[in-house]
């Protein structure tokens, strides 16, 4: 196996000397690791029985780790094992990357999650319906604005989302969540969803 990169999704420290890892080109792996301790989001280079920490996700994504976990979560139960995904890979990094530029999107950063939450679902399998279908396309332009430089006219396009419609999507990707036959094993969801419930108010 020629050496692969990819972001830790889950550790199973320190109960077995294990990490599950979506790789760039392989898909979902788990790597049996004895002298480190990896946590959810960084990013390694791995070849046999070598590992390498390339990267570790540093302020400001710490003040989105709860997203960053769901996110990790999802790729891990929903990410077949060995099978290719290159597509949910790249949309990995690239919202690690709207994360680290989390100021240029603010107030409306919330979006930028959801946004990115409605990409990955689709590269899984699933697809919205109605007034929600254009958030999917918007993350292409959420990522040129990270990328590039900010442009206010695509971020200006978050003003226009509506709390209704923040509700809509949360009501989404929790009915395709719960789809998966372990879906009250997901650690995450009670942490994301609920401090967003009860933050909805303050959100307008």
């Amino acid at each position: 196996m020629p050496e692969e990169v990819g972001i830790v999704l889950k550790s199973f420290f320190p109960y077995k000397c294990k990490i599950s890892v979506l790789s760039r080109n392989s898909g979902k792996v788990n790597l049996f690791v004895r002298s480190l301790k990896l946590s959810p989001g960084t990013f390694i280079s791995f070849y046999l029985k070598k590992v390498e920490v390339l990267h570790v996700p540093l302020s400001p994504l710490d003040m989105h780790l709860t997203w960053i976990h769901h996110m990790l979560e999802i790729c891990y139960y929903f990410v077949p094992i060995n099978s290719a995904c290159t597509d949910v890979f790249r949309l990995l990094q690239y919202s690690l990357k709207l994360g680290v530029q989390s100021s240029s999107f603010e107030p409306y950063f919330y979006i930028v999650k959801r946004i990115c939450l409605i990409r990955l679902l689709v590269l899984l399998g699933f697809y919205p319906k109605g007034d929600l279908v254009p958030f999917i396309s918007l993350f292409d332009d959420l990522v040129g604005v990270s990328l590039d430089s900010l442009d206010g006219q695509k971020v200006r396009l978050l003003e226009a989302v509506t709390v209704a419609t923040v509700k809509k999507i949360d009501k989404w990707i929790l009915s395709c969540l719960q789809e998966h036959s372990h879906f009250k094993q997901f650690n995450t969801v009670p942490f994301f969803y609920n401090s967003l419930e009860a933050n909805y108010e303050k959100i307008r």
